[in-house]
Order: structure tokens, then C-alpha cells, then sequence
């Protein structure tokens, strides 16, 4: 099982470098799964539904995010319309969204992929 992470994806040079590289990662690598985390990929700060959507739609299969989940105050609602994006499954109860995704191979496996974020300070 090959599985491609994409790290911090921040800001609008960020988003549209994943978005060009994508086609020729999954050609070489034949990923099973592709993830990435994408809690600054709108300016540095947060993550927006348009640019959720732009990510999803070029082959990304679930976005995790972290400390700034919140920041883009729309994710509040859209995270619960889509459940490609994972927020941190240590979050108290009540709060939008899950914090774990499962997704369903070719093969007929399943990877479950979980988020936990370190609450410090």
C-alpha cells in the first residue's frame, strides 16, 4: 500500500504547486491514498471552502487540519458538508466536524486516517 503525504500546504504559490505537481506524483508513485495537511493553504492562515474544494477536486483524498482549523470562520459549517476534511480527533465533544476519515481502496481495503493534535500551553 503506497500512501502520499503532502505537508503543510501554505498559501496560494503552496496550493497551486500541489495542484501542478499532483498528476505527475500520482504517475510515478501510484499512490493508494493522498492526503495533506491543509490548515494554512488560504493565506498562510486557515483553510477556505473555494480552496477546500480546489484541492479536493484535483485529487486529493482527505485535507487535515490543526491549530488553525478555525481561522476561516466558513469551516465551521463546511466541515460538516465535507468529511474529506479531518479535524483533530482530541477536540472536546460538540465541536464540527471528525477527526478521522476513512477511505475505501481499489482493492477493497480501507485506510482510516486519523488527526490528534498536542494541545500545549
Amino acid at each position: 500500500m503506497k500512501v502520499l503525504f503532502i505537508g503543510d500546504i501554505v498559501g496560494k504559490s503552496s496550493r497551486l504547486k500541489v495542484k501542478e505537481s499532483l498528476t505527475n506524483l500520482k504517475q510515478k508513485y501510484k499512490p493508494d491514498a493522498i492526503m495533506a495537511n491543509a490548515e494554512n493553504a488560504t493565506g498562510g492562515h486557515g483553510l477556505s471552502k473555494k480552496d477546500a474544494q480546489e484541492l479536493l477536486s484535483a485529487g486529493i483524498d482527505v485535507l487535515t487540519l490543526g491549530n488553525h482549523a478555525w481561522d476561516k470562520r466558513e469551516m465551521l459549517t463546511f466541515i460538516e458538508e465535507c468529511p474529506q476534511i479531518i479535524r483533530a480527533m482530541n477536540y472536546p465533544s460538540g465541536v464540527p466536524g471528525k477527526g478521522f476519515y476513512s477511505i475505501n481502496l481499489i482493492n477493497g481495503k480501507k485506510i482510516i486516517v486519523v488527526q490528534v493534535m498536542l494541545r500545549l500551553f
